[in-house]
Parts: structure tokens; C-alpha cells; sequence
């Protein structure tokens, strides 16, 4: 069968042959892109273009005349087959249609149709490698790390790229893909040439095999080792557990977040088991994942990877630290989001969060009150004074009181807490229970993120903080006293969940999908790509959302806009989507002295949930409370008349 390269040519020499039929191609494109823009869709040749409104613009202001010459139309072709590299299928470009009209004769109808398929392909190409084929939004609604396609102006930039000699070069420059990017392309690469030459076999099961044990299922063993590099393929053949060996076993184990003890139990055997198929699908989705965030990256960053239960502070775009952490448990998971550490308190309190308060402390204090004392707690009313938990109704819904443990070295949050104010209550933190960062799957928290090295990343954070070293940081540790510390420049935190990762010599580190939240994104991957093109610019969120933002021009978001005249006043501190994260807030602000209310809307078709503080009597009360509260507690709250 002819490739598609030089089927290329043989529509490029067509075009030659029919010069003459220019007009009545341009009359064709100009009559289709009518429809496009009618109809909103457009059947061609069996595949569908949905219009963004880019397209129209971009032939309009040419006069409808053909962009694609047949060099351009080669370049884009080639294009299309080198979208496998990507992880994503050729055939998501139009690829079997294109295919088949290159193979026929093309009358001005049919060239008009083939110039919108291309079009259409390249522009596809564009969206999905600056932001990925899949809206990450679509399967997470924490999701806040949304970009636009260009930040740019997109019409502009396509005729930029259309202007090249290679449209396809200009896109590789314009996107100038990361690094670890790159580096997880490569691997791919690696991996399907392993799928090519046969992959691995399967090592039979049975049962655990440890150092200096003989059993013949080494030899299996042995062999599935030196396909994937972490045993010499010229180790000498031995029927026993060597010392070779076992080291490639615990390389092995390392590579894939297990106990690195050098046995060969059931979860060390099942994870050499997962066919080379397996380990292909889960670097294709960690290159769309890494195609959500590798664009506008910010220099200076801290990232937590919760598969991979780590984390990592990057500056001036180079990683300078990193660490073990531990995340939310299987049925209290960690969100994915992106924010921005504002300020740290050292000694901290920590007020029980509705979830872990309603799950875990209530139901034993009903039974034993004393549980509370044991616990190291305190019962607090609305005023901040102590109540004896003997003399508390644990029955009363919805529960009327603070449960607070004071500062100290069994403080759940440990001495010191990296903040950055969301409605999902989730933070860095300290942790007493040292002994779980030896574990390999570290889901031990209610879902913030303990960290191991606390101090170490307290003294990076605040590196641009005057006045504050090592030797105050531990100062004011042992002090015992609570003590908040703002940062004097926010600091871009992105929570991710990435199970495939480059890490040293170019070797892929493999994560367990502790979370199942591999499965829906290539679902996602495999399915016909939605429409995803911009039809206007939109801004690149630089530090992270607080809130969600209520759609604008409805009646209520018009009552509620700020005003200068006498009345009630309120603070709306977030309008979120979730009700218990709503309630949450509202504990949270409760801790830091303020009295907060949810109120719940109906926008669009969506509810909201607005927290609020107030009323006051005066625009002026107003503005203080919101200084206040940002002081307090980290929030920029919106002063609206009500």
C-alpha cells in the first residue's frame, strides 16, 4: 500500500494539473464554510468539523483561497502520523478520510473538502498538544488549572503558522514542549519497540521467592528483568536467587514505588506480570496529564505528585528539593488542584474538620466522652470557652461545637502547616506519625498531605521572606507559641496525580493507580475527541482559584455587585459547587473568629454555595472585615451590598 507521504504527492500534483479550477474551489470552501458556520457542524467524507469560528475568520480574511500547498498539505500529513508519538491516534486528524480522497481524483468540491479536513486536522493537532485531547474537567470536578489554546491571538498565530514553510515546525516551536515531556515521548517510544519484539512473559505464579532460594521460575524471572534494563542482559545464568539478581530485584522495586526488600512476593510479582500493553496505556495517559500543566509553568513552584507520594520545590525552573509525603486515604482522597502557599503558621492548632469530626470523633464520644481527653482535644462553644466533653449532648445534629487540639509534638497537624486557603481544606502539613513515611503506600491522611521534612521546606518557602533562617524558624518552634508568618511573595503549589514518570538514567518510575483514576482518562484518550478550540481568548490562571466563579449577567449576581450607598453589607469569602466543602469553610473561618453563613443558589441551571460574612451597617465595617479576614485567615473576600 503507498504511504500516506506519497499520496501527499500525488494530491500536491493534482493541484498543479488543475490550476485553472482555482475560482471554483474557492466558491466551494467559501459555500461549505457558510454552512460550517450556519449549521454549527459539518459532515465531510464521513468526518466531522464542528466550528469554533476560527476556520471562517481565517479564509475569510483570505478571500477563501486555498492555504495549503502541497508542501504545506506534505507537512501536515506527516504530521498527522507523528501524533502516535504523542500517545494519541493519528486517526482522531481525519486520517481514513484524508487517506481516501488522496487517492482520487479531486474536483473543486472535493479539494475544498480535503483543504477544511487539513484545516481542520491541524488545528486539532494545536489544541490537543498545547492542552491534551481530554478537558481534565470533564472527570474531575476540582479541576482549576485550565489554559486557553494560545495566549496569543489565535487567528493571528494561525496565520503565522500558515505563513511557514512548515506549519508544523512553527506549532513545535510556538508550544516548546517541557522537558519531562519529552523525556516520557522517548519512553513511549521505548516501550512500543519492547511491544514490537514481543514483550515480556509472564513469570508463573507460586509461592514468595527470596535470596538464595533455588526454584525454576528464576529462569522466567531472570529473562523478564533483562528485557526492562534492571538485570544485565550478560549476567551470568544461575538456577539460584544470587546477589545479582536480587539487586536487579530491588531496582526493579524501586521503579515501581514497592518495598525494595529483594523478595519476590505477590505484589512484586504482579507488577512484573502487567503486560508491556499495560505499562504503554499508562505513559499515554501521564503525557496527557502532563499536556493539562506543562504550559505557562510559573519558575518558582512546589508540586506533590499523590501517586507518587512525593513532593518537590522547583526555582527559578530547576528542582531544588524534594521529599516523601503521605496522602489521603483510598476513601478520603487528596484533590488535584493548584493554588498558592500565602503564609505558614508554626505550632499550629487544629480545629477537627466536619468529616473526620462526624466519621471518627463523634461516634466514639458518644460512647465513651472521655475518648476526647485521651485524644488530647477540647470542646470549645461559638464564644471559644472550654465545655467538658462529660457534659456535652454528642447526640445533637448538626453538632454546635469547635473540637480543638492544642499545639504540641502530638498535634495532628505537628508544628508547623504551609497554607493556601481552599475549599477543600487540604494542606501541607507536619505530622506526628513518623513511622508511616517508611511505608511504600503512604494513604495514611484524611486527605491534606504530611509532609517529612517540614522544617527543611519551611526554610525554602520562606527564603524570600526577610527575616526568617533556620535558626528563627527553630526559635520560634521551641517557643511553643503559635506563631503565622505571611510569605512576602505567594507561592504556586499544584496538587497532581501522575503515575508514570521519567526519573534517573531515563528510566520510567511506575506508580500504583492508588486512586483508579487512570482508567477514565484513557477511556477518555480512546474515545472521538470532543471540540475543544477556542472561539475567544481566555486568561491563564497564574496562582490558582479560591472559589468558583458564578456565571455573570444573571439577576442575582446583579443584586449582589459592589455599591457605594447605605444599606446591609456582605463579604462573600468563595461561592463553591460543593455543599460540605461550603460547610467546611465556614469551620474553618469559625477558628479564626469569624462568623460565617451559606446560602444556597440556583444559577444556570447549577447550584452555588455562597459563604458569606455579615451583615454590617456600612460600607466602610464592610471593607475592614475584609481586610481582616484576609489578615486572619488568607481569604480575599468581594464587599457586596445586599
Amino acid at each position: 500500500m503507498p504511504t500516506l507521504r506519497f499520496r501527499a504527492l500525488f494530491v500536491a500534483l493534482l493541484c498543479l494539473l488543475t490550476a485553472s479550477l482555482c475560482t471554483a474551489e474557492n466558491r466551494e470552501l467559501a459555500a461549505r464554510i457558510g454552512r460550517l458556520q450556519q449549521q454549527g457542524e459539518l459532515d465531510i467524507q464521513g468526518a466531522r468539523i464542528i466550528n469554533s469560528g476560527l476556520i471562517g475568520d481565517y479564509y475569510a480574511q483570505r478571500g477563501y483561497d486555498l492555504a495549503f500547498d502541497d508542501n504545506r498539505i506534505r507537512d501536515v500529513l506527516d504530521g498527522i502520523e507523528g501524533m502516535h508519538m504523542h500517545g494519541l491516534n493519528p486517526d482522531d486528524y481525519h486520517r481514513q478520510a484524508l487517506l481516501a480522497m488522496s487517492a482520487r481524483s479531486l474536483s473543486p468540491a472535493l479539494r475544498a473538502d480535503f483543504e477544511l479536513l487539513l484545516m481542520d486536522a491541524f488545528l486539532r493537532i494545536a489544541a490537543h498538544r498545547t492542552h491534551g485531547k481530554v478537558n481534565p474537567a470533564t472527570l474531575d470536578s476540582n479541576w482549576n488549572l485550565e489554559q486557553p489554546l494560545l495566549t496569543t491571538d489565535p487567528l493571528a498565530e494561525l496565520e503565522r503558522a500558515m505563513q511557514s514553510a512548515s506549519p508544523m515546525e512553527h506549532l513545535d516551536r510556538l508550544l516548546d514542549d517541557a522537558d519531562f515531556y519529552h523525556k516520557l515521548k522517548r519512553a513511549l517510544a521505548w516501550y512500543r519497540d519492547l511491544a514490537a519484539k514481543g514483550g515480556w512473559r509472564e513469570i508463573p505464579s507460586g509461592p514468595s521467592l527470596k535470596p538464595g532460594m533455588p526454584d525454576p521460575r528464576l529462569a522466567a524471572v531472570r529473562a523478564r528483568l533483562q528485557v526492562t534494563g534492571e538485570l544485565a542482559a550478560e549476567a551470568v545464568d544461575s538456577a539460584g536467587f544470587d546477589e545479582a539478581l536480587e539487586g536487579a530485584v530491588m531496582t526493579f522495586q524501586r521503579r515501581h514505588g514497592l518495598d525494595a526488600d529483594g523478595i519476590i512476593g505477590p505484589a512484586t510479582l504482579a507488577a512484573m506480570n502487567l503486560p508491556v500493553a499495560w505499562r504503554i496505556d499508562q505513559i499515554r495517559v501521564n503525557l496527557e496529564r502532563a499536556r493539562w500543566v506543562q504550559r505557562e509553568l510559573p519558575s518558582d513552584f512546589v508540586l506533590v505528585n499523590i501517586a507518587g507520594f512525593r513532593i518537590y520545590l522547583v526555582r527559578g525552573g530547576e528542582l531544588v528539593w524534594s521529599s516523601r509525603v503521605q496522602v489521603g486515604k483510598t476513601y478520603r482522597k487528596t484533590p488535584v488542584f493548584r493554588d498558592a502557599i500565602r503564609y505558614l503558621v508554626f505550632n499550629p492548632t487544629w480545629t477537627v474538620p466536619p468529616g473526620i469530626l462526624n466519621e471518627d470523633i463523634l461516634p466514639q464520644a458518644r460512647k465513651d466522652p472521655d475518648s476526647i481527653r485521651r485524644k488530647g482535644l477540647r470542646v470549645l462553644d461559638g464564644q471559644g470557652q472550654e465545655i467538658d466533653p462529660r457534659s456535652v449532648d454528642w447526640s445533637i445534629e448538626p453538632f454546635p461545637y469547635l473540637v480543638r487540639q492544642d499545639p504540641g509534638p502530638n498535634n495532628a497537624l505537628g508544628r508547623v502547616k504551609l497554607m493556601f486557603p481552599n475549599e477543600h481544606l487540604v494542606y501541607l502539613h507536619d505530622t506526628p506519625s513518623k513511622e508511616l513515611f517508611d511505608r511504600s503506600r503512604r494513604t495514611t491522611s484524611s486527605g491534606c498531605i504530611r509532609v517529612e521534612n517540614p522544617f527543611d521546606l519551611a526554610e525554602r518557602v520562606l527564603a524570600n521572606t526577610p527575616g526568617w533562617d533556620r535558626a528563627r524558624i527553630d526559635q520560634v518552634v521551641a517557643s511553643e507559641r503559635t506563631t503565622r508568618v505571611d510569605l512576602a511573595q505567594p507561592l504556586p503549589v499544584l496538587i497532581l496525580y501522575w503515575t508514570a514518570e521519567v526519573a534517573d538514567q531515563d528510566r520510567v518510575a511506575f506508580r500504583e493507580d492508588i486512586y483508579a483514576r487512570d482508567k477514565p482518562v484513557l477511556r477518555a484518550l480512546d474515545q472521538e475527541p470532543k471540540h475543544r478550540l477556542p472561539q475567544r481568548l481566555a486568561p491563564v490562571n497564574s496562582v490558582g482559584s479560591e472559589q468558583t466563579a458564578e456565571p455573570e449577567g444573571t439577576a442575582s449576581a446583579a443584586r449582589d455587585r459592589p455599591s457605594e450607598g447605605p444599606g446591609a453589607w456582605m463579604i462573600q469569602v468563595a461561592s463553591l459547587t460543593n455543599g460540605e466543602g461550603a460547610q467546611r469553610l465556614v469551620n474553618e473561618l469559625k477558628t479564626n473568629g469569624f462568623s460565617a453563613s451559606v446560602s444556597k443558589v440556583q444559577l444556570d441551571g447549577k447550584t452555588y454555595y455562597r459563604v458569606r460574612l455579615g451583615p454590617v451597617t456600612s460600607h466602610d465595617k464592610a471593607q475592614a472585615m475584609a481586610a481582616d479576614l484576609k489578615a486572619k485567615a488568607g481569604y480575599q473576600g468581594q464587599v457586596l451590598k445586599q
